[in-house]
Parts: structure tokens; C-alpha cells; sequence
């Protein structure tokens, strides 16, 4: 089992992101990094924390 780098998975659940919504944002960065799974989880976590921040929406995100 591949140990995550970073926990973004852990921010998902506090902000009650639904699963298949999680599931829309892991698919479109893995596109950007399909090889770094640090680099996949690195943007995951720093597009929800902007999130949690009030910066990004995450309907808005995923329409672009």
C-alpha cells in the first residue's frame, strides 16, 4: 500500500465534498500529472484548501 504524501482526502470529507464530486477533481488533475501521484495529491490538496478558503468554488472549477 502507497502511503498518501498529502492527506487531501482527509479535507474532502470535512468540507462534505460528495464522493462522485471528489471523484470529477481527482479525474481532472490526474490528467495534468498521470505519472506524479505526489505532484496529483500536492494540486488536490492546494485546490481544496483554496476551497475551504472561500477562493474557489468547486462547481465553477469543474465547468472551466
Amino acid at each position: 500500500m502507497n502511503p498518501e504524501c498529502f492527506d487531501y482526502k482527509t479535507i474532502a470529507m470535512k468540507l462534505n465534498i460528495p464522493k462522485k464530486r471528489l471523484k470529477q477533481l481527482e479525474d481532472m488533475i490526474y490528467k495534468e500529472f498521470p505519472r506524479d501521484k505526489m505532484m496529483f495529491e500536492l494540486h488536490m490538496l492546494r485546490l481544496l484548501n483554496s476551497t475551504k478558503k472561500g477562493r474557489v468554488d468547486i462547481q465553477e472549477f469543474i465547468s472551466l
